[in-house]
């Protein structure tokens, strides 16, 4: 054998290098993602340090992230990597340079990234004063610069500005580039990234991080009505006078939503301001209000909109009026709205869209007792919180004018002074601030309104705190199983629960005309709840006055309820149960599954005890309510006629005749029940129990496919009680019909026909159509098609038309006699032409049998029978 000399490499060394560079590639994806998902939430990068083959990016939280090039195969030992490469115009000369060694030195390329300017001309002779032009619109924007990037032969590309062609051009330089290397440019307010050929864009500052997006639906602000004073004293307000002809505008004015990247950004905390495209800035402050709508599992902030919606509202000031006192003139050129652009920290961040109404016209209305006096999230004034500030808000809209109060303020007057003092109640302004003491308690309060005009207004309103809370003790309930009776209850567990104190609490019936105390509980409110869903249409409540009450408690001693318990007689340790009943119907997104039951005593509105129990709300079994009927079924099988020619099978009402009521839910309506199809994609039916039937569930005359079903009984609510699966054969109404001739409800074997009446040409009626019920009096009579063991006309009574039932003569002592059935009788004729009829029989023969058979269609299945008809002397 000849063999060659070689260099072997096993495959597991190239597994190890691809692995290695596979896991090189992973890890700068991963780190490039942990980036952009920091930039998402708004943060920054605040410096780039170099480490051996790239650069750690530092992020304004102080997260670091490294980023590396992907090394090549190991060779032999070398010298240690170098940092990457980093890119920077510079701020002078504007030239390209680069820096190897994380940005301690750098080099110029020598490679201009900026034109030169023009030769300045001569100076022009000065021309006549003009007039003021109107304000020019925003110029394009420039164009950045691209990054550097690296040639195919490996050597760095930057870019320069060339005046003729208007753009940038690539200039090639002769500092080779290492093979996929890191590197960065510094961009000014952004630090471009590239990394394996890509690049990624970080912003250096906060503002470079944020993306205002403009709602440009509504980008006019005000709409305030304003008013002057017009008193010549003046008018005092909060210790001061305002002077005659003091500009008032409303408390509201139309506000602008934006929507801030990336929801993080506190716009509050910014320095906002409008300004024009001359540089002017707008006589008014600038009012982010975050829209402060918690996500699920995120609490909402007062800084920080977690939707990055934010609300915007000006406030006017240093006001100019008209000569004519009819306008405001500081956000108008001549007759046109001034347009301004958003500034955020001296940045401008939208377009030029932004106008600032005035306004209706100095509008002289007094302000009255229909004031709009409402909490700022319009809550109740009945349930203000008694550990936070309150927040209000005045308005009244008179005539076409949106609001006419300037401004408010709210304070405790007299005697209701004293009450707020005592219950550490403050008021600032229109801001309500409670205390502990305060839970529950009403107080009357004092608003003070300023009106546009000039004119001042005072009115009382009423607020009352919500109710202290405590924390909720735990019981037992057993599960529920829905009820369908007017009346619903559930025994609670309450061993142990109630203290002496606490039963002494609980109102109690004294009864005058048996002198004895009832077991009956007022002052309670209970929660039946899944997911915020209540069980029943309202709340509980038992009210000791029994105006709000839609339920009743009742205390035992014991779960079968054979000894109640009595307030004012018992001790508080024989409270062992609690039993609530009410009529109240179930909610109707009410489902089964797990509920808790809150129950709460309250004094007022104030709660004193408290428990709670998790427990399951289900459904009665379908057998618990229903019980087949034996002589209707076959196993789990139910047959039921249909008419296959029209594809239908009608089992309408038929619950009541497949299942019996069980005896504790006899008062059930049968019809309720809802008929539903199991996984068919050859039938449709509705509720009421109309199925119908696709063509090719018949096949070769016989019906091919059963049908799976099942009934839904529904009990209020999302509650519902199904039936096991069932499956329904259908038949046709003809399978297996025979024919039969009645005589005063007897069965004759034959038709008997006497001759005389002869066939002369056309057809004679030899058996009449089926005539009465079969009872004294109406005996049955005439040919019958006899089917599930009853009689019935031939003919559309079966469901089929005259045109799908046929007659033939079999056999016949007569060659040229016919048969045919006609509205449900059978007619014979002779089809010889002329007036020729048959002869009498002759001899011995008394009588001439001819047999008839009758056809009957039903799409494709065909049914037939036979039957004599005896011709007689």
């Amino acid at each position: 054998m000849v063999t060659s000399a070689g260099t072997f490499t096993s495959c597991k060394d190239y597994d190890d290098e691809i692995n290695n560079l596979q896991e090189q590639i992973t890890s700068n994806k991963d780190a490039i993602a942990a980036l952009q998902k920091l930039v998402g939430e708004g943060k920054w990068v605040t410096s780039i340090s170099p480490i051996e083959n790239g650069f750690t990016v530092t992020m304004s939280d102080g997260s670091t992230t490294e980023i590396k090039g992907i090394n090549g195969e190991d060779g032999a030992a070398g010298q240690d990597g170098k940092p990457g490469t980093m890119w920077r115009i510079n701020e002078t000369n504007f030239n390209w340079e680069m820096s190897e060694d994380g940005g301690n030195t750098w080099k110029d390329t020598g490679i201009c990234a900026k034109g030169e300017k023009g030769d300045q001309g001569e100076p022009g002779q000065p021309g006549e004063p003009g007039q003021p032009g109107t304000p020019g619109q925003p110029g394009e924007p420039g164009k950045d610069c691209p990054s550097p990037e690296i040639s195919e032969d490996g050597y760095w590309v930057v870019y320069k500005w060339d005046a003729e062609k208007n753009d940038y051009v690539s200039e090639k330089t002769t500092v080779k580039a290492k093979y996929n290397e890191v590197y960065a440019t510094d961009k000014g307010d952004y630090i471009i990234l590239s990394v394996d050929g890509k690049e990624y864009q970080l912003p250096k500052t906060q503002e470079a991080a944020t993306n205002l997006e403009i709602n440009i639906d509504n980008t006019d602000f005000g709409g305030s009505t304003w008013g002057m004073v017009s008193d010549d004293k003046g008018v005092e307000w909060k210790g001061k006078t305002l002077p005659k002809g003091t500009v008032l505008l409303s408390n509201d004015n139309d506000q602008i939503t934006i929507s801030v990247k990336p929801y993080t950004y506190e716009l509050d905390q910014q320095d906002l301001r409008l300004v024009d495209t001359e540089g002017n800035y707008a006589d008014a402050d600038v009012v982010p209000t975050a829209k402060n709508v918690a996500e699920e599992g995120k609490p909402a902030t007062r800084t920080v909109s977690v939707t990055g919606d934010w609300n915007l509202a000006v406030n006017l000031k240093d006001i100019k009026v008209s000569e004519d006192g009819n306008s405001i003139t500081n956000y108008m050129y001549e007759n046109d709205k001034i347009l301004y652009a958003l500034e955020v920290n001296g940045k401008v961040v939208s377009p030029y869209k932004f106008t600032i109404a005035t306004g209706y016209k100095n509008v002289n209305q007094d302000v009255d007792n229909n004031l709009i006096f409402t909490t700022s999230d319009n809550s109740s004034l009945y349930e203000l919180s008694f550990t936070e500030e309150n927040k209000f808000t005045v308005k009244q809209n008179k005539g076409s004018y949106q609001n006419i109060v300037a401004d408010a303020y709210l304070t405790f007057e007299g005697a209701e002074a004293d009450r707020a003092k005592a219950l550490d109640v403050t008021a600032d302004g229109l801001t309500i601030k409670g205390s502990e003491k305060a839970a529950g308690q009403y107080l009357n309060v004092t608003v003070h309104v300023l009106g546009v005009n000039g004119k001042t207004f005072e009115t009382v309103r009423s607020i009352q705190f919500a109710g202290s809370e405590v924390e909720a003790g735990e019981i037992s309930v057993a599960d529920h199983k829905v009820t369908l009776g007017t009346t619903k209850s559930m025994m609670i567990n309450v061993d142990g629960v109630f203290s002496y104190d606490d039963v002494q609490k609980m109102r109690f019936v004294y009864d005058n005309n048996s002198g004895e105390f009832t077991n009956q509980i007022y002052g309670f409110d209970l929660s039946i709840a899944k997911d915020e869903i209540g069980l029943f249409s309202t709340r509980l409540i038992s009210d000791y006055y029994n105006q709000y009450s839609n339920c009743t408690l009742k205390a035992y001693k014991d779960k079968d309820k054979e000894e109640e318990f009595k307030f004012g007689v018992d001790a508080a340790s024989d409270l062992n149960y609690i039993e609530f009943t009410t009529d109240l119907g179930y909610n109707s997104e009410a489902e089964t599954g797990a509920y808790t039951l809150t129950l709460t005593l309250k004094d007022g509105v104030n709660e004193i005890k408290k428990v709670a129990a998790n427990f399951n709300v289900n459904v009665p079994s379908f057998e618990e309510m229903f019980i087949k009927r034996t002589n209707i079924w076959d196993g789990n099988v139910v047959a039921f006629r249909t008419i296959v020619s029209n594809n239908v099978v009608n089992i309408t009402s038929s619950f009541g005749q497949l299942y019996s009521l069980t005896a504790d839910y006899s008062t059930l309506n049968p019809s309720d029940a809802k008929f539903k199809l199991v996984n068919s994609s050859k039938t449709t039916a509705t509720e009421g129990g109309i199925i119908t039937v696709k063509d090719d569930v018949l096949k070769d005359g016989k019906v091919l496919k059963d049908i799976t079903a099942k009934y839904e009984y529904p009990l209020g609510g999302k509650f519902t009680v199904v039936s096991p699966e069932f499956t329904i054969h259908p038949y046709s109404v003809v399978d297996g019909f025979t024919l039969k001739f009645y005589d005063k409800n007897t069965v004759k074997d034959a038709i008997e026909h006497q001759f005389g009446s002869g066939f002369d040409g056309s057809y004679v009626t030899v058996a009449a159509a089926l005539t009465g019920t079969g009872e004294k009096n109406k005996e049955y009579s005439g040919l019958a098609a006899f089917l599930n063991n009853k009689p019935a006309v031939i003919g559309n009574n079966l469901g089929v038309t005259d045109a799908e039932i046929s007659a033939e003569v079999i056999t016949t002592g007569y060659a040229d006699v016919e048969a045919q059935i006609e509205s449900g009788a059978l007619l014979l004729m002779n089809k010889a032409n002329g007036t020729q009829t048959l002869k009498a029989p002759e001899g011995a023969v008394t009588s001439y049998d001819i047999t008839v058979r009758v056809t009957i269609m039903d799409g494709a299945i065909k049914n037939t029978a036979d039957y004599t008809v005896r011709i007689t002397k």
